[in-house]
């Protein structure tokens, strides 16, 4: 994995239960018990360290379960500054994230539907050092606020009574995360440093308010995931151009409620990423492109990046 570290930006999915899909249920309540359970996972989905686009589904599980795509934008800025000669470094973190979802449930008088836009901003700080020659421990803290807005649109029912219209209720919802992490980095076998490994323990605390004309719900919500990865950098040269490819292989356990919104309690993420380098110092040569592929048991998407380093940038 490069020497980074992750940058996250934390957006909202919140899947809807059945519950909600009558008249006679205390939305309020069931607000309350779903928005804790799901706020904050796309923080997980947008772990490029870059500019990135990616697209995603979840399976519907079961006849009550909803069937979901989503799409998320990231654009990250981080600045890193050297404190000493032992290499250890602080960096500051900046990020803006998008997300945009649609959910169908499939309901006794007909069909629900599900719409979600959210906005994030993020910021943090991060600090790294070398604990001997071969391993470096590296850690970030972040704070994100979310904005999210969804529009619900359901069937009116109640038990034993005839379907009587749709509703939709106009949602929106506010998010405050922190998050904070530590890893090592490290090769794999002694004196293979092109193979580097990697873990993860990520915990994030997230509070939400959700308000509609009527009134305010608040929530709260914890989660852990530790991610796992290796990759070996491939470096192959042609002529006056060199390509550097870098393949990865990530696993991610997520614990508390993940599999709530993301139909799965783990997923495994595969990236290629690569450089063309030129000969003839290029400003291009600063560029670098990467594609992510996720699975889960009932989950998968896809995602591209592109990264850049403006203090080497030459335009010429």
């Amino acid at each position: 994995m490069p020497d980074v570290l992750r940058f996250f930006v934390v957006l909202c999915l919140f899947s809807c239960f059945p519950s909600v899909l009558h008249a006679e249920t205390n939305i309020s309540d069931a607000i309350r018990n779903n928005l804790a359970t799901t706020t904050g996972i796309i923080t997980f989905l947008t772990s490029q360290e870059s500019v990135s686009a990616g697209t995603y589904a979840v399976e519907k599980t079961t006849q009550d379960s909803p069937s979901s795509s989503f799409s998320t934008f990231k654009l990250p800025y981080r600045k890193s500054y050297r404190m000493h000669d032992d290499g250890s470094r602080w960096s500051m973190l900046l990020g803006y994230g998008r997300f945009d979802m649609n959910q169908k449930f499939e309901v006794p008088d007909g069909r629900a539907d599900s719409s979600w836009q959210a906005n994030a901003l993020s910021a943090g700080i991060g600090y790294s050092k070398n604990l001997n020659p071969d391993v470096r421990w590296f850690s970030t803290l972040e704070l994100a606020y979310s904005q999210i807005n969804h529009d619900y649109s359901v069937p009116t029912t109640t038990t034993g009574a005839p379907k009587i219209g749709y509703v939709t209720f106009d949602w929106h919802t506010n998010a405050l995360s922190l998050i904070p992490a530590t890893g090592l980095r490290f090769p794999i076998l002694p004196q293979q440093t092109s193979w580097q490994f990697e873990t993860k323990a990520v915990y994030l605390f997230t509070s939400s308010v959700f308000a509609s004309r009527t009134e305010e719900v608040s929530a709260q919500s914890a989660l852990w995931v530790n991610k796992i990865d290796f990759g070996e950098p491939w470096t192959v040269s042609m002529d006056t151009w060199g390509v550097a490819i870098n393949p990865q292989f990530n696993r991610t356990d997520a614990y508390g409620k993940v599999h709530d919104a993301l139909a799965t309690e783990y997923w495994y993420e595969a990236n290629l990423n690569f450089r063309l380098k030129s000969y003839e110092d290029k400003w291009w040569d600063n560029l670098s492109y990467g594609f992510s592929y996720l699975q889960g048991k009932h989950f998968r998407g896809g995602q591209l990046s592109i990264s850049f380093n403006l203090e080497k940038f030459n335009f010429k």
